[in-house]
């Protein structure tokens, strides 16, 4: 390579250098100026070469830098050379810029020249000011939020003069957007700008494309021709959109009418500009909206407390201790107590009866937890006024947390004036049912005895006459039966008698009981059955009935002439379902909310004509509720309407999956969701189940099974259980069956056992106490003889926890090596070992050979058990990944299975 080609690569090099790369002799004068260094100066190499570097400083360095270059030639001290450091430069245009600088001296040819490396950084020292200034901004924003005792306008305001100082721009104003014009809640400008409480057209601001957008919008130096500018003198524009309760609500936005000058003119709003004002608008709609929610709660807080002074229930607070905390005013009208009187006592000075033996706190948890009536949570107690006087009164305490503290909320109801109006309720009923019904009898065998025999010799007149008042005398008497049966389900008093009903034929006995009914309107009925098996249910024959003349009296009277009502009976989802269809007018959207309410009508007029006493519904759904199904119905106008309902299926005998290997428990309980949830429970303790209905099932299962044990409910469709619990200890194959009774009545029938209950393992009543079960199950399966477990496990610590969680069933022993556990085994038989796999002279799995295969082992050891292992054994578990409720069931199981298999 020549030195020509030499001298243009290295000159190409140069060329296409980011930084500006010039040369100096040591006069200062400049020899080599790069392209780059054109760009960020602005001039040409023509322009500088050989003129002083000085014209490329702004001062004071102009006037310095040759007695700098003159004195660095003298003393050797140098400021800028073999260093680099931030300079200000100076372009061609007279502007100032931010450069880094870095100097080097070298010498060419015996002459000394400085080579400098420029570089522009006024973008880089722009954006740090910005980061400054914007933190600045956002910490003074924070800082004006902090100010208690400024108000929303006063901080708001703050903000705008905030944001005006900091993007030089005179305006600042928050609007409000309401169709097409900017409403100035707030503003702030010199004189002349626009003013709080202003409007402006929305057409006419920039504000409209922040609205438009959603963004924030920057503009500078709006041109001279401009609408905006014409107009209101607009030149620079700098907004963000403003929301306030989730909702878009306006603009945050700043305004100037000043040109900018030549120095400002590449100052475009960018991103972090933006961004601020942006934030600025974020601030703003927390402030309004918290002041928004402030205003709100303070009102709500007022409203609260005119209603809690105004309702008519008692409403106080008390303490975790039982104390009144506060006594609303219809607390003092039914007490008699002052707040100031009763405020700091115990709440026992409100009460009478039976309940002041407890003490303050036992009493609040039994008012919190325990209830007496229907409705959840609430309770019935005597109440005390200040002078003694006692009235029924009616209590529902809630558990409230105020700062971590526990509190409680009771809502107190005199209910002296309600016990009056159900005596008398409760007198009317007893008049009704006494005392008219008996006249309506007569009344209606006296005119069914005339229009049968009497008939052919009344007028046309008379005989039309005594119909209408024979058919009124039914729907009378229809009304009085279903108000009264209404009554009764509501007060508890009525009695169903429940037995195992094949649907089918209950819907077979309602088409002919209401076939008459249905021939008086022409209207035809057909039953459809679609299932190939009979389908039972539990429930009682006479009220079932009863829901089915409902469903097809109201059916048939609304059908057209010569229509057709189709009762249409299948199996879903284990639930029969019985549906009642029609082909009439439907029922409209409206009022199928009231559809099962008393006295419920669609169309009065269409039901006084058809008759009907808005009651049959309302009865029907009461009565579906008491055999636990659900009722509704569908409808679609001028097509027809559907009533149906659904009962659970009627199932004797519910037989688990054949395991012979496992013991078998019998399950006598008619409640489908208590006998699953037993079964459940004989599962996790290793045990499988059947299922018995009823008494007879269970004597039927009995003799066809060997079962290790009968848990029995004493209330049966069929028959009581101590009746049965009698039969079947007289009775071969049952006298010597270990039985545990579950029901809600175990203890009164304990009592009414006798000789019997003696051999019954334990009365456990409903709820089921799952821990109390197990213990009984284990007695049952094993007797008096207690299980013997040995454990082999070397850390002491886990000894002593499992110990304390298993040896109240069984009898527990531990060894902490191989050696003394196969010295145990050769002094007696274990029915369980719980075994470690790492001992201090071995592995635990060398002792399974060395068992007996009579003896269940669960391996329960930190390290996880290889499959080959697992197979040989009842259960593997390792360590800290099983609770020790888990570890219990486990061994529970365990035992409960290989009692089973022994006996």
């Amino acid at each position: 390579m020549t030195n020509s080609d030499s001298g243009r690569r290295l000159k190409s090099i140069v060329d296409t250098m980011v930084d500006g790369l010039i040369t100096i002799d040591d006069k200062g004068l400049v020899q080599d100026f790069n392209q780059a260094a054109e760009r960020i100066f602005g001039y040409r190499v023509d322009e500088v070469q050989g003129r002083n570097i000085n014209m490329l400083m702004p001062e004071p360095y102009h006037g310095e830098h040759d007695g700098y270059l003159e004195n660095y030639r003298k003393t050797g001290t140098a400021k800028v050379i073999g260093i680099g450091r931030e300079v200000i430069g100076r372009r061609k245009d007279g502007s100032n810029f931010h450069m880094h600088l870095s100097v080097g001296k070298m010498e060419v040819a015996g002459q000394l020249m400085y080579s400098g490396i420029v570089r522009d950084i006024s973008v880089q020292k722009k954006l740090a000011e910005d980061t400054k200034r914007n933190a600045a901004a956002v910490e003074s924003l924070y800082s004006i939020a902090a100010q208690v005792g400024l108000s929303l306008e006063g901080k708001l305001l703050a903000a705008l003069k905030l944001g005006c100082e900091l993007f030089a721009m005179p305006v600042g104003a928050i609007a409000r957007i309401e169709g097409g014009t900017c409403w100035l809640q707030y503003a702030l400008g010199p004189p002349g700008s626009p003013v709080s409480g202003g409007q402006i057209p929305l057409d006419s601001t920039l504000c409209k494309q922040v609205w438009a957008s959603g963004r924030s919008v920057g503009v500078r130096n709006i041109a001279d021709d401009d609408s905006r500018y014409i107009n209101y003198g607009l030149r620079s524009y700098l907004g963000a959109p403003l929301s306030v309760q989730g909702q878009v609500y306006g603009t945050f936005s700043f305004t100037s009418y000043e040109q900018r000058d030549s120095e400002q003119r590449e100052e475009e709003f960018g991103p972090r500009d933006l961004a601020i004002v942006h934030a600025f608008a974020e601030w703003a709609g927390n402030e309004i909206t918290r002041n928004i929610t402030e205003t709100e709660l303070s009102d709500r807080a007022e409203r609260m407390r005119s209603i809690l002074d105004t309702v008519v229930d008692g409403i106080i607070t008390l303490s975790n201790e039982g104390r009144v905390e506060s006594f609303n005013f219809a607390a003092s009208r039914m007490f008699g107590y002052e707040a100031n009187d009763i405020i700091g006592k115990s709440m026992q000075l409100l009460m009478a009866g039976p309940e002041l033996e407890k003490s303050d706190r036992e009493l609040l948890e039994y008012l919190t937890l325990g209830t007496d009536t229907d409705q959840a949570g609430v309770q019935e107690v005597i109440g005390r006024r200040k002078y003694g006087a006692i009235f029924p009164m009616e209590i529902a305490i809630s558990e409230m947390s105020i700062k971590g503290a526990r509190m409680y909320t009771a809502i107190m109801r005199d209910i002296t004036e309600r016990r009056k109006v159900e005596r008398l309720k409760n007198e009317f009923i007893s008049t009704v049912s006494h005392e008219l019904r008996t006249p309506l009898t007569s009344i209606r065998g006296a005119l069914g005895v005339v229009l049968g025999k009497e008939a052919d010799t009344l007028s046309e007149k008379v005989k039309k006459m005594l119909e209408t008042a024979n058919r009124n005398s039914q729907r009378l008497t229809l009304l009085i039966n279903d108000i009264l049966d209404l009554e009764k389900i509501e007060a508890g008093e009525m009695v169903f008698t429940m037995d195992a009903l094949d649907i089918c034929e209950v819907a077979r006995r309602a088409m002919d009981e209401n076939e008459g009914y249905a021939n008086t309107y022409k209207v035809g009925m057909t039953l459809n059955i679609l299932s190939p098996e009979p389908l039972f249910v539990l429930g009682d024959e006479r009220r079932l009935l009863q829901v089915f003349a409902n469903f097809l009296s109201n059916a048939i009277k609304y059908s057209l002439e010569n229509g057709v009502v189709n009762i249409e009976i299948q199996l879903v989802d284990e639930r029969v379902r019985v549906a009642v269809r029609d082909q009439g007018a439907g029922i409209p959207e409206a009022f199928r909310p009231e559809i099962f309410q008393r006295f419920a009508q669609a169309d009065g007029s269409d039901t006084r004509e058809k008759g009907g006493t808005g009651l049959g519904l309302a009865v029907s759904k009461a009565i579906v509720e008491q055999h636990e199904g659900t009722i509704d119905f569908t409808s679609v106008i001028d097509i027809g309407s559907e009533f149906y309902f659904e009962l659970a299926q009627w199932q004797e005998i519910i037989r688990s999956e054949r395991r012979e290997d496992l013991p078998r428990v019998l399950i006598c309980e008619d409640n489908r969701d208590i006998a699953y949830i037993l079964s459940n429970l004989m599962e996790e303790n290793g045990l499988v189940s059947d299922i018995a209905a009823t008494g007879e099932a269970a004597k039927k299962l009995i003799s066809e099974n060997a079962y290790h044990l009968m848990l029995l409910d004493l209330m049966l469709p069929d028959t009581d259980g101590v009746t049965l619990l009698r039969e079947l200890r007289e009775a071969e194959v049952g006298s010597h069956l270990p039985v545990i009774v579950v029901s809600a009545n175990a203890d009164q029938g304990r009592v009414r056992s006798g000789e019997e209950g003696a051999s019954v393992i334990d009365w456990l009543q409903k709820p089921i106490d799952r821990s109390r079960l197990s213990q009984a199950l284990i007695h049952a399966l094993r007797g008096d003889v207690r299980h013997r477990v040995l454990h082999v496990e070397d850390d002491l610590d886990v000894v002593q926890v499992v110990a304390e969680m298993i040896d109240d069933f069984c009898d527990y022993e531990y060894v902490t090596t191989l050696a003394a556990a196969r010295v145990c085994f050769d002094k007696g038989q274990y029915d369980l070992v719980i075994l470690d796999m790492s001992l201090p002279d071995g592995n635990g799995c060398e002792l399974l050979s060395d068992l007996s295969e009579n003896v269940s082992v669960i391996i329960f050891s930190g390290e996880d058990v290889i499959a080959d292992i697992a197979d040989q054994v009842a259960v593997a578990l390792t360590k800290a990944r099983v609770s020790n409720d888990q570890l219990i069931a486990t061994v529970r199981r365990v035992l409960n299975q290989r009692a089973g298999t022994v006996l």
